[in-house]
């Protein structure tokens, strides 16, 4: 994974500072990089892009409170859409490559068997037709039938025999019969419920003692919040430096011609292979595949909720790290930091170290090192490093309002 992916996931999920550089091997190799060409963000005049001086960083406070902004992001990406339910249509016949919810309950001999019923769940199961996800013929026993005609009192039976070899060995080789109630055929969109006090009074561990339980939930959920921040506080420090830092600098509008592409398509091929391995892994461990599409991946991958638009993200979270590069990179020639060679190929030694341990490239070398990254990144990284370093070494960190010792 190239190192600007670092960058990204910093911003988009918070994460940690660079890896310090530590006493290395000595370096043979020469410093002749076969990769594309980047952006210059050591060298140039970046005075096209931003404008920032001493004053913008020298006395900074970063609050690393829970703002009402994130409680209410959380709230609105991530808690409400976990509540969310599908769209049925309930008067049309069930065709092949529908995807039903239904509940059923099956009966062996005319006794229900143990595990053989979700019909008090909380929710319908949501299966869709001709994916073989159940056994034998049940999936195209519901093909033709029409979801309002089925009730608890007039189920679809649908008959079946499990497998010789079913895993399990109580119900191998036996027939079976299942009540089914068919809900409704979902239609491809969501209803996402809203915060009102009705919805709050029925939230799982959360008993209201007011008359306004919206607000007494949001309250909850910024200390649930808060206590999450202050468990992971090194972590989150720098994240919220360069949102403070994004904030005050000023920005011409311009950016560095196509590096938001660049940083796309690198982000663009960490999904893919998220979306890839993923699916390997569970096809290979259960035998079945995990992700139907690469957007409900990514999305994952992103922590985005069910419907967001993931590449509108990547093209905000892009133009976003190229800010942060920019900024990074001035503060490193106002502070007036130099990278020397030794500390180029010091940083190609430790890309080179990362990929072996990672065992994505157990033959990893300097030389297949800078056919990945050019010089121009490289020397970009460092310099980065250099200002982020300087940085956390100056700010003062505000944790009022947080559960610290």
């Amino acid at each position: 994974m190239k190192r600007i992916v670092a960058l990204v996931l910093l911003l988009a999920l918070s994460l940690s500072v660079f890896t310090a550089c530590g006493k290395k091997k000595k370096a043979n190799f020469d410093l002749e990089s076969t990769a594309d060409a980047a952006f210059d963000y050591y060298h140039a005049d970046l005075s096209a892009y931003l404008s920032i001086s001493r004053e913008d960083y020298a006395s900074l406070t970063v609050s690393l409170d829970v703002t009402d902004t994130e409680v209410d992001e959380y709230l609105n990406d991530h808690l409400l859409p976990s509540y969310r339910t599908p769209n049925l249509y309930t008067d049309q016949a069930v065709q092949n490559g529908d995807t039903v919810y239904i509940r059923y309950t099956g009966y062996i001999d005319g006794v229900a068997f143990e595990g053989g019923s979700n019909a008090d769940d909380d929710r319908a199961y949501g299966l869709e037709i001709g994916s073989n996800s159940f056994i034998d013929t049940f999936e195209t026993q519901l093909i033709g039938v029409i979801p309002n005609q089925t009730s608890w009192e007039s189920p679809k039976v649908v008959n079946v025999t499990f497998p010789a070899d079913y895993k399990n060995a109580d119900l191998a080789g036996k027939a079976a019969k299942f009540d089914v109630v068919i809900e409704g055929i979902f239609d491809g969109t969501y209803t996402v419920p809203e915060l009102t006090p009705e919805f709050a009074r029925n939230i799982n561990n959360f008993t209201p003692e007011t008359d306004d339980p919206v607000s007494e939930f949001k309250l909850a959920l910024k200390d649930w919040m808060r206590e999450n921040k202050a468990a992971s506080l090194e972590s989150r420090k720098f994240s919220c430096l360069m949102d403070k830092l994004l904030a005050t600098v000023s920005f011409t509008g311009k950016f560095p011609e196509g590096e938001i592409k660049r940083l796309e398509s690198v982000m663009n091929d960490t999904v893919l292979s998220y979306y890839q391995q993923a699916n390997f892994y569970y096809y290979m461990q259960y035998g079945i595949v995990y992700y139907d599409s690469m957007d409900s991946a990514a999305r994952d991958y992103y922590g985005l909720r069910f419907d967001a638009d993931w590449e509108t993200y990547q093209t905000v979270a892009s133009a976003k790290v190229v800010k942060q590069m920019l900024i990074l990179n001035m503060i490193a020639r106002l502070e007036g930091f130099t990278i020397s060679e030794d500390e180029i190929k010091d940083w190609v030694l430790e890309e080179v170290e990362a990929a072996n341990k990672s065992q994505q490239s157990e033959d990893a070398t300097p030389e297949s090192v800078l056919a990945e990254h050019s010089l121009e990144e490289i020397y970009a990284e460092i310099a980065a490093q250099k200002a982020q370093e300087f940085l956390m070494g100056k700010v003062t960190f505000d944790t009022t309002g947080l559960p610290i010792d």
